[in-house]
């Protein structure tokens, strides 16, 4: 594990993270750091990441989407064995609770171009969210690792992801993604996260809630990666 290059989050997106108390005081936590967020990164070359990087990289989508990483001398090694997957759900692998997330994702879910239900971010624009910061999860784990030196360290894939909605995410909103490695052999790694999200400073009748506390989980996933050179695809 080494640690990420540096990286300055623009102004506008630090502004955006500070306007809201939660997110603002993830911001503060020094047991992480920013890094760049490499699916974001427009790649006209080869129109990898196009979804992510330009899509849902807008005013009215998610404009604003920050990475941090724990810092390498803090990040706990995953158990070097694979879970027992696929399972129901309330046979996953359990996230430790003393355990800090390996990355801590925070966004903005502006509308109306993500809604699904009026008000409703879309439960596949959740799922791609989920599916491509879990990577970035497994990447803090390979010293030295880079998404785009292909040659040297492969390509990551997915093989199965498996999400269960617990509630819904709510678009013009703050959004938290966790992710933790939970297992890791060679070559494959297995992945948790979940999105979460505060309750609305609007009551259902109208008024407003003077202290927005709560904090519920959206989505709960667990996904299956697999490193593969490119001489092997």
């Amino acid at each position: 594990m080494t640690a990420p290059k540096p990286y300055t989050m623009p102004d506008a997106t630090k502004s955006a993270f500070q306007a809201n108390n939660w997110t603002n005081s993830l911001l503060k936590n020094n047991a992480y750091q920013p890094i760049e967020t490499y699916c974001r990164k427009p790649k006209p070359q080869t129109g990898e990441d196009t979804f992510i990087a330009t899509i849902i990289n807008t005013p009215t989508t998610i404009p604003h989407l920050l990475t941090l990483q724990r810092k390498p001398e803090q990040l706990a090694k995953p158990p070097s064995k694979a879970p027992s997957l696929p399972t129901p759900p309330e046979q996953w692998p359990k996230i430790p609770s003393n355990q800090p997330a390996d990355v801590v994702n925070m966004l903005y879910f502006a509308e109306p171009d993500l809604n699904g239900h009026p008000g409703i971010v879309h439960g596949g624009i959740i799922s791609t969210l989920l599916d491509e910061l879990m990577a970035v999860s497994v990447a803090t784990h390979l010293p030295g690792f880079d998404f785009a030196n292909t040659e040297k360290f492969g390509q990551l894939f997915t093989v199965q992801l498996d999400v269960r909605f617990k509630r819904p995410v709510r678009a013009g909103a703050h959004a938290v993604l966790r992710t933790w490695c939970i297992g890791n052999e060679g070559r494959k790694w297995w992945v948790r996260a979940q999105l979460v999200q505060e309750e609305s400073p609007i009551k259902p009748n109208g008024e407003k809630v003077e202290w927005v506390k709560k904090k519920y989980v959206c989505a709960d996933a667990v996904g299956f990666f697999i490193l593969v050179k490119d001489s092997k695809l």
